[in-house]
């Protein structure tokens, strides 16, 4: 996608308006300059060009600059029938001069061109990913939801516990027996410890091995249930 390239007519629409509003400020600079620097306005006028159009547009303005000159001001040929080298020197000179600043405005258009695609297809590819990861993220609320759901129709009491303790959901089982978790620590909750962690508590050890739940008994009623256990301590990445 680009946003730097101009429609040819106003590029060269551009050229040579620039080259008739040079042509104008020197003419009308006669009075003052006389001959001397016959190529004052005509190289801002190709620079101008060369920056809005490009390459061609600059060239187009460099030759209707040196054709105003030679005829206007710096003529090759004097009333005697003399060639004059400086006049055509200078006129030479400034061609070059021209056509040089066309090919390096030129390649400020490609380096600018090739920036704009590269924003471009970088922004094409965030969108990309984003919408990717929406998706995923909505597919993994909707298996939660199924998961949840069929836990909240189990009988055995159900909980997750992340590796800070902490227990981040209850089925109905597990809140009607042990009752509503209240911020509370798994070892609050279950075991009534206080602040110290069960000594039996094999969080870690699941959490090395990967395993995902395991069935257990606890004193506060005699019952049993099952917990499951994640690396992960963010509520958004729980099961």
């Amino acid at each position: 996608m680009s946003i730097h390239k101009k429609s040819p007519v106003l590029a060269f629409g551009m050229a040579i308006f620039s080259f008739l509003a040079a042509l104008a400020l020197r003419v009308l600079g006669w009075p003052v300059l006389g001959n001397e620097a016959p190529f004052l306005f005509f190289i801002s006028a190709l620079a101008l060009a060369s920056w809005y159009g490009g390459l061609v547009p600059g060239i187009l303005a460099t030759i209707l600059g040196a054709i105003a000159a030679a005829f206007l001001f710096l003529p090759p040929v004097n009333a005697q029938g003399n060639i004059e080298i400086t006049h055509i020197f200078h006129i030479c000179v400034y061609v070059a001069t021209g056509s040089f600043i066309s090919v390096l405005m030129k390649k400020l258009h490609d380096s600018l061109e090739r920036s704009s695609r590269a924003e471009y297809e970088m922004e094409r590819r965030v969108q990309e990913r984003t919408n990717q990861l929406a998706q995923a993220n909505r597919e993994l609320q909707l298996e939660r939801n199924k998961l949840l759901g069929i836990l909240d129709q189990m009988r055995e009491a159900v909980y997750i516990v992340n590796p800070q303790y902490e227990v981040e959901y209850v089925n109905p089982a597990m809140e009607r027996d042990f009752g509503p978790v209240e911020g509370q620590k798994c070892y609050q909750y279950l075991g009534n410890h206080g602040s110290a962690v069960c000594v039996h508590c094999k969080n870690p050890r699941y959490l090395r091995e990967k395993a995902f739940y395991r069935s257990t008994l606890h004193p506060k009623p005699a019952k049993s249930t099952i917990v499951l256990r994640h690396r992960s301590s963010s509520k958004r990445n729980s099961v």
